[in-house]
C-alpha cells in the first residue's frame, strides 16, 4: 500500500521489470529500499531530503549527523544503508544553526562580507569529521559579530533593497 506513491515520488527507485508481469505487477525493486520504507515513521525524513531542505550535500549532512549535532538512525536492507533524521530535530538544528549563506540572509548582509567578518574575528565553524566539507555557525555565536560590526552597519547602509530569494 506504501509502495506504489513511494516509487511514483521517488523515494523507492524501480530496479528493472519482470517481462512477464504487466504493468506495476512487473516492477522490480531493491528489498533493502523496501526494508526501508516499512521502516519509516511518518516523523522522520531520509538524510537526502534533510540534506536539500537546509542547502549542503548530503555527505556534508552525513558528517553533521555522524558528529552528533544532529541525531540520525540508520535503517539497514539487505543491500543498502539509509540515515533517517527526525523532523523535530531537523527543525531544531535548523533553528540553531547555519551556513554563511543562512548567516547572510538573516542578517542582511552578502556572502562575502559575511565570511570576511567571520574570517576576520576568526569565529570558529562547529566541529564535523575529517573530509565532511560543510561549515555551519551557530546563530547565538555569530549574531553579535553579524549585527553589531562597523563592517556590517556600513555594508547594510550601502547596499541596495531588491527582493530576497527564497531559499531552495
Amino acid at each position: 500500500d506504501r509502495l506504489l506513491p513511494a516509487v511514483l515520488d521517488g523515494r523507492v527507485r524501480p530496479r528493472g521489470r519482470l517481462p512477464s508481469a504487466p504493468g506495476l505487477q512487473g516492477i522490480l525493486v531493491s528489498v533493502g529500499e523496501v526494508v526501508a520504507l516499512h521502516g519509516h515513521r511518518p516523523d522522520s525524513m531520509l538524510l537526502e531530503e534533510a540534506a536539500k531542505r537546509f542547502g549542503v550535500n548530503y555527505w556534508g549532512f552525513l558528517g553533521l549527523v555522524r558528529s552528533g549535532l544532529i541525531p540520525g538512525r540508520q535503517a539497514l536492507g539487505r543491500t543498502n544503508k539509509r540515515w533517517w533524521v527526525r523532523r523535530a530535530d531537523f527543525d531544531r538544528f535548523c533553528d540553531e544553526y547555519g551556513t554563511v549563506r543562512h548567516l547572510a540572509e538573516r542578517y542582511d548582509l552578502s556572502r562575502i562580507v559575511t565570511r570576511a567578518i567571520i574570517d576576520k574575528l576568526g569565529l570558529k565553524h562547529a566541529p564535523v569529521p575529517q573530509g565532511h566539507f560543510v561549515e555551519v555557525y551557530r546563530f547565538c555565536d555569530v549574531e553579535a559579530a553579524l549585527t553589531d560590526t562597523q563592517e556590517a552597519r556600513d555594508h547594510r547602509a550601502r547596499r541596495k533593497r531588491r527582493p530576497k530569494r527564497p531559499l531552495k
